[in-house]
């Protein structure tokens, strides 16, 4: 994970950049929203999973770590394959306002309700690490 998060952190300081040149007024009626949709995904998604009685200690954690993951993702990732399939390579920079960070979260989201549905049947190792030799089908639908 520290080889892919140095990747990550290399190609975002060479391909992002921040977009300051967007209106004040938009970025001022925009702010509140991504507030809102950061509060619902941090608090909001980590303390549902604390009732999950097995990783009630370890829920919040997991919920900031796949945040911080699934951003930086989403950041490098959408616009790589938006330009791959509508653009073409002459000049490939990223820039960042809150619009951007807005669909990014909601990615986060996503990602995020998905995971919430696979923590309650299986652990957090199974779907870090996918060994097919230990993993059973039965188990996912046992009660």
């Amino acid at each position: 994970m520290i080889i892919i998060e140095i990747i990550m952190i290399t190609l975002i300081w060479i391909f992002v950049r921040l977009n300051l040149n967007s209106s004040k007024s938009l970025e001022s009626q925009r702010y509140p929203a991504f507030q809102d949709v950061n509060v619902m995904m941090l608090i909001g998604f980590g303390y549902l999973m604390t009732f999950i009685r097995n990783y009630a200690w370890c829920a919040l954690a997991w919920t900031f770590l796949i945040n911080a993951f699934v951003t930086q993702y989403y950041i490098i990732f959408s616009p790589f394959w938006e330009t791959v399939l509508y653009h073409d390579f002459s000049d490939f920079m990223i820039n960042i306002d809150i619009v951007f960070l807005i669909r990014c979260s909601y990615s986060v989201a996503s990602f995020l309700i998905s995971f919430g549905g696979l923590i309650g049947r299986i652990g957090p190792r199974e779907i870090l690490i996918t060994d097919n030799r230990n993993f059973s089908h039965d188990r996912l639908y046992s009660q």
